[in-house]
C-alpha cells in the first residue's frame, strides 16, 4: 500500500512539474532568436521538457509494474499450496 501511495505521488508530482515547466512565463525565458543546431531555442526547450516527461513517465509506470508483480508473487507465497488428496478422498501422510 505504501508503495502506490509513492508511486500516485510520483504521478501528480510528475504532473505538477510539467505544468510549471510549460507555463507561459518560463517559456517566456527561452523565447529569444539564439537558434542551437538550426532549431530555435524555444521549439528545442519545449521538446526536451515533452521527451523528459515522457521518460519519467516511462519510468514511473514500469516501477509501478515491477511493485504490482512483485506483490501479487508475495501473495501467492503466502498461501500454501494443499497436499493433494488420495483417490479415497483422504490426505496422503
Amino acid at each position: 500500500m505504501l508503495k502506490q501511495r509513492r508511486n500516485t505521488e510520483r504521478q501528480i508530482a510528475l504532473f505538477l512539474l510539467g505544468g510549471v515547466m510549460l507555463v507561459p512565463p518560463v517559456l517566456v525565458l527561452f523565447n529569444h532568436p539564439d537558434r542551437v543546431a538550426g532549431i530555435p531555442s524555444l521549439y528545442l526547450y519545449i521538446f526536451l521538457v515533452w521527451t523528459g516527461l515522457i521518460g519519467f513517465t516511462l519510468a514511473i509506470t514500469r516501477r509501478m509494474r515491477l511493485d504490482e508483480l512483485a506483490a501479487r508473487e508475495n501473495r501467492q507465497a503466502d498461501v500454501e499450496p494443499l497436499a493433494p488428496a488420495s483417490v479415497d478422498g483422504h490426505a496422503d501422510a
